[in-house]
């Protein structure tokens, strides 16, 4: 009896702990429910914002390219505009040497004199000048007489291409200052993109390592952000810290599968095609690699080439190819379960 009422107060005490440890359990698990609603209804808000500077970026490129090709029939205008204003300062200057040759005069001061007003003129002075006038210009010869028509409609068009030049001057500076203004916006854009990538890049590394520790940096050398390299950094546990080349077949692998799923964190794609990237990985690494895939195939729609076992039991369908009879192949699919 006494064994009996001390297994009873025992088996009592433990169904109070086990009560105290469900509501416990039920506490916790309410407050993660809420916790993934609310990261749920994040990821759901950063997708939007990201579909968004996606499409901004899709039309800022298409206004460049359009800003370009716009360009060069300007500069092309400029050219033969500035090929013009030579040849119309040429005929200026030779239409002021004619007229300094016959007249004595430049054309734009015999323009001046002829649309002068004669007044108060004395007439013995004027006979004097009209008769030295004469002999000199029996002396010179046949004068065109169109020069200061003609120096005139040079000049007309002289100042309609200056402001043609004006304006294609004024459009090409419009046009640069909209390319300095998107290339800044790509420059802000890629060093957000590279640093929250690069952040992904080192938390996915140690995961799949078990340790470890990685970096990307940019290469130096190059002042635009938009033409420099990329150096990846990888130190797997129990190496020193250099150049994803100086790794072996496997490490260098999981390190591209590192930057891989680095990128896809940060910008997830609909659909990818992976080749034979299992091949160089151990059976350790393999689990580590296909556990990361079936949590990122939540959003990603992987296609695997592949002979590792490994690979094939974590997919939900497999597609091969069997050869029943010589020379003949049939493909094969299985869904998994």
């Amino acid at each position: 009896v006494e064994a009996l009422e001390r297994e009873r107060r025992e088996a009592a005490e433990r169904s109070a702990a086990a009560a105290e440890l469900l509501a416990r359990t039920e506490e916790d698990l309410s407050g993660h429910l809420a916790e993934r609603e609310r990261g749920a209804a994040d990821l759901r808000t950063s997708e939007r914002e990201i579909a968004e500077r996606r499409h901004d970026l899709a039309g800022r490129e298409s206004e460049v390219r359009e800003l370009r090709a716009a360009l060069e029939p300007l500069r092309e205008r400029v050219r033969e505009a500035e090929m013009e204003r030579t040849r119309a300062e040429s005929d200026r200057r030779h239409l002021d040497d004619l007229a300094v040759g016959e007249l004595g005069v430049t054309a734009s001061e015999a323009a001046a004199l002829a649309a002068a007003e004669l007044v108060d003129v004395d007439l013995v002075a004027l006979d004097a000048a009209v008769a030295e006038l004469k002999d000199k210009i029996e002396k010179i010869g046949p004068v065109n007489m169109m020069a200061i028509d003609e120096f005139t409609e040079l000049e007309e068009r002289h100042a309609f291409l200056s402001g043609q030049k004006a304006d294609l001057e004024q459009a090409m500076d419009s046009l640069k200052e909209s390319i300095r203004k998107i290339n800044r916006q790509s420059r802000e854009r890629f060093s957000d993109a590279f640093e929250a990538i690069r952040a992904n890049y080192k938390e996915i590394f140690r995961i799949l390592f078990h340790g470890g520790r990685a970096d990307l940096a940019l290469e130096e050398g190059e002042e635009d952000v938009l033409e420099c390299g990329i150096e990846i950094l990888a130190q797997p546990p129990g190496k020193r810290l250099g150049s994803v080349q100086l790794l072996s077949g496997g490490e260098k692998a999981m390190s591209a599968i590192a930057l891989l799923f680095a990128i896809f964190r940060y910008q997830p794609s609909p659909f990818c095609l992976l080749d034979e990237v299992d091949a160089a990985l151990d059976e350790a690494n393999v689990g580590r690699f296909t556990r990361m895939l079936r949590e990122y195939a939540r959003e990603t729609q992987f296609i695997l080439v592949t002979h590792n076992k490994i690979s094939m039991e974590s997919a939900n369908l497999l597609y091969g190819v069997t050869m029943e009879e010589p020379g003949v192949s049939r493909l094969v699919s299985l869904e998994v379960h």
